[in-house]
Order: C-alpha cells, then structure tokens, then sequence
C-alpha cells in the first residue's frame, strides 16, 4: 500500500482552488438558469439568456476579484 504525506499547504490550495470555482460558477449557472425561465415564460428567443449570462460571468469576475483581495488583505496582516 502506498503511503502518501499530504502538506497542510497542498490541503490550503485545494481549498482555494475548488473555492474559486465555485465561487465563479455558482452565478453564471444561476444566471443562466434565470435567462432560459424568462425567455421561455415571455417567448422572446434568447434575449434574456444572453443578458443574463454576461451579468453572470461579470458578477463571478468581481466575486474573484474580492475573493483574492480579501484573501490578498489577510495575508499582508499576518
């Protein structure tokens, strides 16, 4: 059986890495899911999923983008 050392850093990316990801694909998928309801309750093609997407993927840059500040803050504190 192979035994392998996990560090505490390699754990700490992790967690970051998989935090960013959902951090950035909760609201597009959200948005997205939005845009196709509207479009199909007022029939109007795709107009409100194209809308919708771009608010999603802007409001998953700016979720980041606090994300790695706040995370950016923390570590010049310590």
């Amino acid at each position: 059986m192979l035994k392998v050392k996990i560090d505490s850093k390699v754990i700490k990316m992790l967690g970051l890495v998989s935090h960013l990801g959902i951090t950035m694909i909760v609201p597009i998928v959200m948005c997205i899911y939005i845009g196709v309801y509207l479009d199909e309750k007022f029939n109007t093609g795709a107009i409100f999923l194209v809308i919708f997407t771009l608010l999603g993927i802007l409001a998953a840059f700016r979720n980041m983008y606090y994300l790695v500040m706040k995370m950016s803050e923390d570590k010049d504190k310590k």
